[in-house]
């Protein structure tokens, strides 16, 4: 999962299978992943 400007890029195929094994703990991994992303890309700037 990346951050390129306002956007994040993904792969589906990696996320699509949290979604399918258990929804509510997908999400809350899928939500961990994006804030990483956007924590990384905050201290990048630094």
């Amino acid at each position: 999962m990346e951050v390129k400007e306002n956007k994040i890029e993904f792969d589906i195929e990696e996320l699509a299978p949290l979604l399918i094994a258990n929804k509510t703990e997908g999400f809350r991994q899928i939500g961990e992943k994006i804030l990483n992303a956007i924590l990384e890309k905050e201290f990048e700037t630094f």
